[in-house]
């Protein structure tokens, strides 16, 4: 059965609440050991998003690297996880503090994962009124799941001023969250805590450092290759441009 179109009749398992969560969610394997999660949420402004999540294999046990968008959603990931693996996940980190990334972090805790976020995103997640982490790092962080290594880095003010990125380095993933723009994606999205100077010379950054690993995972849509970094840079430059444009109209 392919993961990327997986519906949660599997195993022999017809659990009532992940079979509640079926047209909501989907999983692809990018690697033996790293799982893409896709969960949808109806936003009045933007319609049915997909919001991506990895969740990462090791032999220490499972890392989540964002949360779906809520409680039910999470109770069908953790189930499904665990019935494929027979492992717990055992720490859950968020890239950033909307809720496409913290929707989960309350059902995360209460199941009994270690959840983290930056010290930044989680003082956003305080003012906002998001869910929070249980614990925070300061600076870059990495986790260690023994097989795996992933380094958890800031790279600049971008989509929001506490994004993450995490690079699977062993085998040369990249998952850039929302701060990382998916090739079907024709404009640069919500800007409402944006940066956009930040978020070019962040995104050049990120080019330098990445821009030869195999997959890059966005926030949203489709996984592609290092081509998602330069399209988000050509659509963060035609936004400033755009801008500027709009101001000189102005004035």
């Amino acid at each position: 059965m392919s993961l990327s179109s997986l519906k949660y009749c599997f195993l022999a398992v017809c659990v009532s609440h992940i079979l509640h969560v079926e047209s909501q969610m989907e999983l692809r394997e990018l690697s033996p050991n790293v799982h893409m999660f896709t969960t949808y949420k109806e936003l009045p402004k933007w319609g049915k998003i997909p919001a991506n999540g990895l969740y990462l294999v090791g032999d220490s046990g499972v890392l989540l690297i964002d949360t779906p968008w809520d409680q039910k959603q999470c109770e069908g990931l953790l189930e499904i996880i665990w019935h494929r693996h027979r492992k717990q996940v055992k720490y859950a980190v968020a890239t950033h503090f909307h809720d496409d990334r913290t929707g989960g972090l309350a059902e995360m805790k209460k199941a009994g994962v270690k959840t983290y976020s930056s010290e930044l995103t989680r003082a956003y997640c305080k003012a906002q009124g998001e869910e929070m982490a249980e614990y925070f790092f300061r600076g870059d962080t990495t986790f260690n799941l023994g097989n795996l290594r992933v380094d958890v880095r800031f790279p600049g003010a971008g989509h929001s001023p506490d994004n993450l990125i995490a690079a699977i380095e062993p085998i040369g993933i990249l998952y850039g969250g929302c701060f990382v723009k998916s090739l079907e994606s024709k404009g640069i999205g919500n800007l409402s805590d944006a940066n956009l100077k930040s978020w070019k010379k962040a995104m050049k950054w990120t080019k330098r450092k990445y821009g030869n690993y195999r997959l890059v995972v966005p926030g949203h849509y489709a996984v592609s290759g290092p081509e998602n970094l330069d399209h988000s840079l050509n659509l963060i430059q035609e936004e400033i441009r755009k801008q500027k444009n709009e101001k000189k109209k102005l004035d």
